[in-house]
């Protein structure tokens, strides 16, 4: 009796155990699977292993095409000071003036055209040498244009003011504009706008003295541009509207309107009035077009197009865009080129055109390039 009574206790414990030790099992099981990689193949990596050697780590997918396109047109955003440099220092260039006084020898006339310093001051010391008071102080203009374009500014400003006292004394009126009109640039570059503006109201004073209707307008011009950068839009729009253009109408000059025209507008822009920006360029470009300006009308369809772009009329702009891109090819401007490519491609990445984006940026790249090559040999 008492031997039954003990097997039938050993066997209930034993039972017993066993029940205890399935769910165990089963949930180690469950916990098992649950860790395992969302390959869910065992095999290939397990949450519970712990050895020798690096965590292991799962890479990314790989980029779309489209995503490392994206990528390099942040890449040439953040590049973009590099060009944006040149092309305001040739912008000066152009506005800045030269007295093209023929020099003396010849040999200096084959170092001027590599822009030397050295020949601009062979050049200075020649005239100066020979008792040229004239053609002394033409040089010591262009030795400062050199000088400007070169970001030395204090040299420029000393040799301008020489030479203007020269001009004063020699009582030659219409190289004192241009050299007044040098020194203001180089206050406006320098951020000295208030003496910028002293400056171009005393070269306006001078044109009125000559009667020189374009050398008045672009005075008008300069000094609204100055306005306009320092907040005053009102007084900038009045000069535009009411002085420079007329001047350029009595005189005939269409390409100065259609320049003219485009600051406008660009001061529209500054105010955020868009609208009536749109339509000022739509009116340079109208001008452009009537009178055959090639490069007024390619300016003017560049800014059109770029206002269009920013203001979400995407679509609108590559055909202004593209325009432009062909008259700046025919009248090889260069700068304005990369401009518009620049532009065309964002507006192409804007629109998920990813192939004609890609195709933008591989040439504004190589126009990149050829400009900033250009540039470091000059």
């Amino acid at each position: 009796m008492y031997k039954q009574i003990k097997f039938i206790v050993s066997l209930a414990l034993v039972l017993f155990s066993c029940s205890a030790i399935k769910p165990q099992l089963a949930s180690a099981q469950e916990k098992k699977e649950n860790k395992l990689d969302s390959t869910d193949d065992p095999h290939k990596f397990s949450n519970d292993f712990e050895g020798i050697g690096p965590k292991v780590y799962i890479l990314p997918p790989p980029k779309t095409e489209e995503e490392l396109l994206i990528e390099r047109y942040a890449t040439k955003k953040e590049n973009q000071h590099q060009i944006d440099s040149v092309i305001v220092n040739l912008n000066l260039k152009r506005e800045l003036k030269r007295m093209n006084t023929f020099p003396s020898s010849s040999s200096v006339v084959d170092s001027l055209r590599h822009e030397s310093e050295e020949a601009h001051l062979i050049a200075v010391a020649n005239y100066f040498k020979n008792e040229n008071e004239n053609y002394y102080a033409d040089w010591q203009n262009d030795l400062a244009v050199f000088y400007i374009l070169s970001g030395e500014s204090k040299k420029a400003n000393a040799l301008f003011l020489e030479s203007l006292k020269t001009k004063e004394k020699l009582g030659l009126t219409e190289d004192q504009l241009l050299i007044l009109g040098n020194l203001a640039l180089l206050e406006a570059k320098v951020g000295n706008y208030v003496k910028a503006l002293s400056l171009y109201d005393q070269r306006l004073e001078q044109a009125k003295k000559t009667k020189n209707l374009n050398n008045q307008a672009q005075s008008y011009l300069a000094i609204a541009k100055l306005q306009a950068r320092l907040g005053d839009h009102i007084a900038a729009h009045n000069l535009v509207i009411k002085k420079c253009i007329p001047l350029l109408q009595r005189s005939k000059n269409y390409s100065g309107i259609v320049f003219a025209l485009n600051s406008l507008a660009s001061f529209k822009e500054m105010q955020e009035s868009d609208t009536e920006a749109k339509w000022i360029y739509l009116q340079a470009a109208d001008v452009a077009k009537n009178h055959n300006d090639e490069k007024g009308l390619a300016i003017s369809l560049y800014n059109l197009a770029q206002l269009k772009n920013r203001i979400g009329d995407v679509n609108l702009s590559i055909a202004d865009f593209m325009a432009s891109k062909d008259l700046a090819i025919k009248n090889q401007m260069e700068d304005l080129l990369i401009e518009i490519q620049d532009g065309l491609g964002d507006a192409y990445l804007k629109l998920n055109d990813f192939k004609a984006a890609a195709l933008a940026l591989t040439e504004y790249h190589s126009l990149k390039s050829s400009l900033l090559d250009q540039h470091l040999k000059n």
